[in-house]
């Protein structure tokens, strides 16, 4: 019968208590909400909080990851820029001793301009 949680009269905050999940100041401030009877407000409240937590960890994550992006497409734009001129600098028999990985992204860089245009 203990289980029942709401059913069986115990207290909202008492049984967000015992998630491990949830964390101490929620429970925390769903007890105030029960004491002074302004149970939507504080929600309204704790809906604000969390709301303002998650922008800030996604603006955090977001700023992290652009430097990693930046250097990842000018890796990228690197690696085909030299990819497409080095059979150039080596002469017209530059392109039969390339590695393979180089005639690819050649091939790939021609269809890319030639998609574009």
């Amino acid at each position: 019968m203990s289980n029942l949680g709401v059913f069986s009269g115990s207290p909202l905050s008492e049984l967000f208590d015992k998630e491990k999940i949830i964390p101490s100041t929620f429970s925390q401030m769903i007890k105030v909400g029960e004491e002074t009877g302004n149970m939507e407000e504080m929600f309204e409240s704790i809906s604000n909080y969390y709301q303002e937590e998650l922008d800030n960890a996604v603006q955090r994550l977001t700023a992290m990851l652009e430097p990693i992006m930046i250097v990842f497409m000018g890796g990228t734009i690197g690696f085909i820029i030299i990819a497409m001129y080095l059979p150039i600098f080596h002469g017209s028999n530059g392109w039969l001793i390339l590695p393979i990985i180089y005639r690819i992204s050649v091939s790939l860089s021609c269809m890319v301009i030639i998609l574009v245009y």
